[in-house]
């Protein structure tokens, strides 16, 4: 008589085709559907077709199952409210939780209702570190005034907010500087695992690619994409004659147009390349020599990790779990200045930059899908004895 399977749930706020973090709960999936019936809880999804040609998963529906929350069409409109949007999921998350012999949240800490496994994305739940860090937004609803610890307490009331709930969890960080983070914050102990990052880049020679830089991700206030702009304005004005790729979903908001206007007096060398799916990001990349991000502070960035295993070089901000990716000197920046500095030594000198590309070869090992499924497949065993 074949064993029944124990279930499953796996809680994430929301899996569309956005960014790296929704990655997470997929290939979780993956690594365990053998093993359990699964169970994708969410606000909101995108098919699975949809969701399998974004990631490069392999999902069906007799692999998991997908519960909505039955007032998605509400959250998906509380635009800007992040904060209520999660307690109002957490709340669903913790009355579900007690259906499932193993509960898993990949939206950063859950009070559910027995013991799970946290995998955590940052610290955006915090708002003291979360201003501590310099993150800032221009809304009425993030300034730090009365109404908006009225507005936070009101949202931990919520989602039952509780500190020993999140504690009695076992907690993944998706970096050394997260967890380390953590512990002298919260006081939480963590493991890490790095996030799974796409593979299958075909090796491009070096002389072939084009000088240009890329930025990849989603086109949203934090990711600063403006700076990213300014710097390479100030590289063509000391003489390189490079283009700035933007590749992520041209939405509709206040930033996206604020960039095409930036773009507009610029010039026709910053190219908005729109979204592009797994294959189609990788045949992208490796044409490249480039990248750059400017999020300070990013607790990891699977999208810098995809341009180093496509084979390109570089910069990051001097801060967040980003350093551990590039892990060199020459590849860190403090500001603007520093960075236009670092880029003209590197893309004037032949050598380094092959020392550069023989370093970050090395780098790009840690960080894959199958390193990623097996780690979690070996925490799920461990954890459930």
């Amino acid at each position: 008589m074949p064993s029944i399977k124990k279930s499953a749930g796996i809680f994430h706020y929301a899996l569309t085709q956005a960014g790296g973090a929704e990655a997470k709960p997929l290939f979780i999936a993956e690594a365990i559907k053998n093993d359990y019936d699964v169970t994708l809880i969410t606000s909101h999804a995108s098919s699975l077709d949809e969701l399998n040609r974004f990631y490069g998963t392999n999902l069906n529906s007799q692999d998991v199952r997908i519960i909505i929350h039955p007032l998605s069409f509400i959250l998906k409109r509380l635009k800007g409210l992040v904060a209520l949007r999660g307690a109002i999921f957490s709340r669903f998350c913790r009355k579900l939780s007690n259906s499932f012999d193993l509960v898993i949240s990949t939206s950063n800490m859950m009070n559910f209702k027995k013991p799970g496994i946290q995998f955590m994305k940052g610290l955006g739940f915090n708002d003291t570190v979360w201003r501590e860090l310099g993150r800032s937004s221009e809304s009425i609803i993030h300034k730090d005034n009365a109404f908006r610890r009225t507005y936070l307490s009101v949202v931990k009331r919520i989602s039952l907010h509780s500190e020993r709930g999140f504690k009695r969890n076992l907690t993944i960080a998706n970096s050394k500087w997260l967890a380390k983070l953590l512990e002298m914050r919260m006081g939480i102990k963590c493991r890490v695992v790095y996030p799974p990052v796409m593979d299958g880049f075909i090796e491009f020679p070096w002389e072939k690619r084009c000088d240009d830089f890329v930025y990849i991700g989603r086109l949203a206030q934090e990711k600063r994409i403006e700076d990213i702009i300014e710097i390479v304005s100030r590289l063509r004005d000391k003489g390189s004659r490079i283009n700035l790729h933007l590749v992520g979903a041209l939405v509709s908001s206040k930033y996206v147009s604020f960039l095409k206007n930036i773009a507009k007096k610029k010039g026709d060398w910053i190219i908005f390349e729109g979204l592009k799916y797994k294959d189609q990001k990788q045949d992208f990349l490796v044409n490249y020599k480039y990248g750059i991000t400017a999020h300070p502070n990013e607790p990891f960035g699977i999208s810098i990790a995809e341009m180093v295993k496509a084979g390109m070089v570089v910069w990051v901000p001097d801060g967040g779990g980003q350093v551990e990716i590039v892990d060199h000197p020459l590849l860190i920046y403090r500001d603007r200045n520093d960075a236009v500095e670092k880029i003209r030594e590197i893309i004037g000198d032949r050598k380094k930059q092959e020392e550069l590309r023989a370093h970050l070869g090395k780098m790009k090992n840690k960080f894959s899908i199958d390193i990623f499924k097996r780690e979690v497949k070996a925490i799920v065993q461990d954890y459930c004895k």
